[in-house]
């Protein structure tokens, strides 16, 4: 029985839902999975339910230390963090690691510690992309804010975390501006090659198999029957982002005003009571099961995190994109630029604007036929399966 051993960095649910299915996957061929992340919220019960063994570690990494520490200081001291979490894991990994012994570890590709334990152990190394790799022509400067001069501190206590993991464990050295590298052996993209900028510029080391769906445990709404006759809006900002009562409450203000009917997944961060009175076409929920809401969807806003992309374009709806961090921007570009959707400032505060832009990607037909196409090479693919048969052909 091949052993599959998957290890994440703190990162959002973005980062897990695409696994869920390709874990069941592997079990379904008789592949022991075990897990290793941060705890987070449901996410143990979410690998149970897929066939995997999930186990649980310390991390010290945090975006920002401080709650109002400028998000400028947190991006520059960002590759640090992750490099000294990464050391941290490592010595706590090590050891159940080898108890373990699994055939491969399949890291995201954020998670430098799986790399380091896969050196160490003398295991194959996976490395998973669930949104943007990164090459020559397309760097980490597309998705990193923060261009810093080679004396400034944050790169030279980089480098010095980078140093002690070339000294205690043999890994060959790397710059900040190459913090994330992949595997030498097999990375596997989670999106369409035709949806990544640069995606004919990858080798033949990067498998793109396409999104990976499949149903969550985490409990949803129960939304009211709605006319399929009549449009329909939804709204959400994801699991990370969606603590801005404002930005909801602007929503239901430029939305409610349309005909149809709309949607807001809030998340659990705020009580919706505090949007005030809901309009009678508009719904509020904490969560709702996305892939069950999408199909008959006329305008998805989201903050464009890639799963919610890949689905929306899986169901052939145009967006509404509001990006909440640098990815996300690069990713509200990219889908402007192809005619997939429009982008807005995220610091928007006109409802007029927001309605403008939604009325604008409904009706429009170059948006629609390009979303068609998308949603054409979306369906063709099969991440869970192709991504599975990669990773124990690895072996």
């Amino acid at each position: 029985m091949p052993h599959v051993a998957f290890m994440l960095q703190p990162v959002t649910h973005g980062h897990v839902y695409p696994l869920l299915p390709l874990i069941r996957e592997l079990v379904d061929r008789g592949a022991r999975v075990s897990f290793f992340s941060p705890p987070m919220q449901s996410v143990a019960e979410e690998v149970r339910a897929a066939g995997g063994e999930p186990f649980s570690y310390e991390s010290i990494y945090r975006f920002k230390e401080t709650d109002d520490e400028p998000r400028s200081v947190s991006w520059a001291a960002y590759p640090r963090r992750i490099m000294a979490d990464a050391i941290h894991a490592v010595e706590r990994l090590e050891a159940p690691l080898r108890e373990l012994r699994p055939d491969v570890i399949v890291h995201d590709f954020m998670c430098t510690a799986g790399r380091i334990l896969g050196h160490v152990l003398g295991v194959p190394t996976v490395a998973l992309f669930p949104t943007y790799p990164t090459n020559e022509r397309f760097s980490q400067k597309h998705i990193m804010p923060v261009e810093l001069p080679p004396d400034h501190p944050e790169r030279v206590e980089f480098q010095k975390r980078v140093q002690e993991i070339s000294a205690r464990w043999g890994l060959p050295p790397f710059s900040d501006d190459a913090m994330f590298v992949p595997s030498s052996l097999l990375n596997i993209v989670f999106m369409p090659r035709e949806f990544h900028p640069a995606g004919d510029s990858f080798d033949d080391r990067y498998l793109f198999v396409g999104p990976s769906f499949g149903p969550r445990v985490r409990p949803t709404a129960t939304l009211p029957p709605r006319d399929p006759s009549r449009p329909f809006y939804y709204v959400t900002l994801g699991t990370a982002f969606s603590n801005q009562p404002n930005f909801f409450r602007l929503c239901l203000e430029a939305l409610s005003s349309l005909d149809g009917h709309v949607l807001l997944s809030i998340g659990n961060h705020f009580d919706a009571s505090v949007l005030g009175t809901i309009p009678d076409n508009a719904t509020v929920a904490t969560f709702v099961s996305q892939l069950d809401v999408l199909p008959g969807c006329t305008v998805f806003v989201n903050h464009g995190g890639m799963n919610s992309v890949m689905e929306s374009l899986f169901h052939g709806v145009p967006m509404v994109v509001v990006p909440q961090i640098p990815e996300q921007a690069c990713t509200a570009k990219m889908m402007t630029d192809a005619k997939l959707g429009v982008a807005i400032d995220p610091r928007v505060s006109s409802a007029e604007v927001l309605r403008d832009a939604v009325a604008k990607v409904a009706r429009d037909v170059t948006v629609t036929e390009n979303v068609r196409k998308m949603q054409q090479i979306i369906r063709a693919t099969n991440g869970p399966r192709d991504a599975a048969t990669a990773i124990l052909g690895a072996l």
